[in-house]
Parts: C-alpha cells; sequence; structure tokens
C-alpha cells in the first residue's frame, strides 16, 4: 500500500512538473511576442487547454509532438539558411528532451532504457548548434514519432 502511495506521488509530482515546464514554454513563446494573429492566439489557447486538462501520458504525448515538431522546423531552417530559427527550434527540441528526462520516475521498467534514448536525444541535438547533421536530426525526429505513434497506439488498447 506504502509502495502505492508513494508511486501515486511521484506521478502526480512529474504531471505537475510537465504541466508547468509546458506552461512556461508558452509564456517564454508569448513574452517577445508582438500582439498575435486570430490562428495564433487560437493556438495558444488550445495549446492551454490540453496541458491544463492533461493527465501525464497525454503531457508525455505533448511534449514528443513538440520534439517532432521542433526538429522538423530546424531541419527545414537549415535547408533555408534561417540560423536563427534553426536555433530556436534547437532550443525547442532541447528544452522537450529536458522536460521528459525530468519526467522519467525512478522505477523499473523501461525507465534505464528511456534515460538512455533522451541522453543520446540530447546530445545529437546538443551536437546540431553549430552545424546541423541533418540526417540524424531527421532520423531521431523519426524516432521521436515511431515511439509517440506506439504510445497512441498503445494507449487505445487500454
Amino acid at each position: 500500500m506504502v509502495q502505492s502511495d508513494s508511486r501515486a506521488g511521484a506521478s502526480r509530482s512529474t504531471l505537475s512538473f510537465l504541466q508547468n515546464q509546458i506552461g512556461a514554454w508558452n509564456a517564454r513563446d508569448n513574452r517577445h511576442a508582438r500582439p498575435a494573429p486570430p490562428r495564433e492566439a487560437c493556438r495558444r489557447v488550445d495549446s492551454d487547454a490540453r496541458v491544463a486538462g492533461a493527465d501525464s501520458s497525454q503531457l508525455v504525448a505533448l511534449c514528443y509532438e513538440r520534439l517532432t515538431t521542433a526538429l522538423g522546423t530546424a531541419l527545414f531552417a537549415a535547408q533555408h539558411g534561417d540560423d536563427r530559427l534553426r536555433s530556436q527550434s534547437l532550443t525547442r527540441a532541447r528544452s522537450a528532451i529536458t522536460a521528459l528526462q525530468l519526467g522519467i520516475s525512478s522505477g523499473k521498467g523501461i525507465s534505464g532504457a528511456l534515460r538512455l534514448f533522451y541522453d543520446s536525444a540530447s546530445r545529437a541535438v546538443l551536437d546540431s548548434v553549430l552545424a546541423i547533421d541533418a540526417a540524424t536530426i531527421a532520423a531521431l525526429r523519426r524516432d521521436f514519432g515511431e515511439v509517440a505513434a506506439a504510445m497512441l497506439r498503445g494507449g487505445a488498447a487500454q
């Protein structure tokens, strides 16, 4: 009984951490922005609502979504010579990976494999800050997309 209570407490603290991290991303994205066009304002409201009403697995899925989007944007920016956008996108990708790393529970199971996966991804993103390795970033984006799809399939089966 005590063990399940401690897991529930850890799960609540992970959920709270992920909600705070995603809220910080949204605030950081909004801090220096000009007044948003209506479509952007709707996107932000949608994002805030998704975070506020999400459980831990939905927040992890949101982190994966933000990560794959940021990696795709970094690739696009590199192809078009936009160093500012590439840097911003890699920073967002790194933030998503950090949130995922910090959300890993210390329990058994796949936590060790996830740590290794996230650490490798973090190194790959950091290695691409000065000179992007498009093949590595594209492979990383595919890998995270596949994991996210598997999580969705697993969640639908439950």
